[in-house]
């Protein structure tokens, strides 16, 4: 092989490797974006929610990692319960 090339996987090989197993190594991930539009003493902020909307898009997009839509959950205004199980959920 050619230095700088790269080794392809040859699909006919069995290593033994099955979904299970795959699943079980393969790292899982999850973006929580967390906005809060309304505070107490100034008005609604509509920059926030389109800021979450639009990290979402990106994160979803090949540029931004190409996400599944079950990874990226987006939190508008929640309160410390829900983040909290959002955190466990991780």
């Amino acid at each position: 092989m050619p230095i700088g090339s790269a080794a392809s996987f040859d699909s006919r090989v069995s290593i033994g490797l099955n979904d299970h197993f795959l699943q079980k190594i393969m790292p899982t991930r999850h973006a929580i974006l967390i906005g809060t539009p309304k505070l107490e003493d100034h008005e609604n902020l509509p920059g926030v929610t389109a800021d979450l909307e639009n990290y979402s898009i990106f994160l979803k997009s090949n540029y931004g990692g190409a996400w599944e839509e079950n990874e990226v959950q987006v939190m508008n205004t929640p309160d410390k319960s829900d983040i909290q199980k959002a955190l466990l959920v991780t």
